[in-house]
Order: structure tokens, then sequence, then C-alpha cells
């Protein structure tokens, strides 16, 4: 991962000025841990980047990039490939969940780490079998599922990313 991002974003989960909350990268509540990450893409970004009201009730925001005509993407629960990229992660930490068969060109991903170098006093593991099979969780996973708090998480991006 890009050190300078790693250490922004690990800046900004311990700020206080993201609200926390679970199933959408941003929502009325506040953001999951990879919705501070694509915050920070659109604050370097602004001229093809932003947060949208997805419709009238604001039940969640949807996160659209256009960086050319031919890639689009926005998303509002998953990671997009171009602000993994952007942050520099290695393929070995991206686990794609979605990809657009015809062009490729869209690969919406998860960040794993190794869920044996998390807590001593707790096991994490992942409901996809492929993931826990290789001892790892996915940051979306310690956000929504565990319910870990940003700091936690920061220190787990600082240790292991």
């Amino acid at each position: 991962m890009n050190q300078q991002i790693k250490a922004r974003w690990v800046e900004a989960l311990r700020s206080g000025k993201y609200g926390q909350t679970s199933s959408y990268l941003s929502d009325s509540n506040g953001f999951c841990c990879l919705g501070v990450l694509c915050d920070l893409y659109i604050l370097d970004h602004p001229n093809t980047s932003e947060w949208k009201q997805y419709d009238e009730c604001g039940v969640f925001n949807l996160f659209s990039c256009n960086t050319n005509t031919d890639d689009k993407q926005s998303s509002h629960e998953i990671l997009p490939y171009t602000v993994a990229k952007w942050a520099g992660f290695s393929e070995e930490v991206i686990y794609p969940t979605s990809v657009k068969a015809s062009t490729n060109e869209i690969i919406n991903c998860d960040i794993t780490v190794r869920s044996n170098c998390i807590s001593d006093e707790e096991y994490f593991f992942s409901n996809r079998m492929e993931l826990r099979d290789k001892n790892k969780v996915s940051l979306a996973e310690l956000n929504d599922e565990y319910t870990l708090s940003f700091n936690a998480i920061a220190d787990v991006i600082e240790t292991q990313l």
C-alpha cells in the first residue's frame, strides 16, 4: 500500500471527523472504514469523483467516479477498484467480489488482512470460505460484522498494510 495514503487513512480514522456506520460506504450516520478511504480519494480527485445522494430518503450515498469517458464506477457498499488501485494495494490484499465480465472495467473489492494477527483475545474469521481457508478477513467484515471501532481498524491497517 502507498505509505502516504496509508498514513492519511489511519489519521482520518483516528481523527473523530468521521462517524462510523456499517453496510454502506457512506450514509446519513457516517462512513465505514472503506468509505473513509473513498472520501480521501474524492479529496484528491474533486473533478472526477463525488458522493451522490442515492435517493430522496437518503438511505445511503453513492460513490461516483469518472476518470474518463470509458471508465465510470459507482458503488454504495463495496470499495471500487479505482480507489484500491490509487491507494496502492497489492494483489495479495485485494479480494475481488464483482467483475464486469465483458470489459473487465470494474472490479469491486474488499481489502483483506490476516485474521490471526488482529487480537490476542478474540479470533476473527471471514464468512467467506475462500478467505477463512487462508486465515484472512476483510476490513469490511471487521467494520460491519465485528463492529471494530475506527481506532481498532486503524491499528490493523497500521500493522498489516
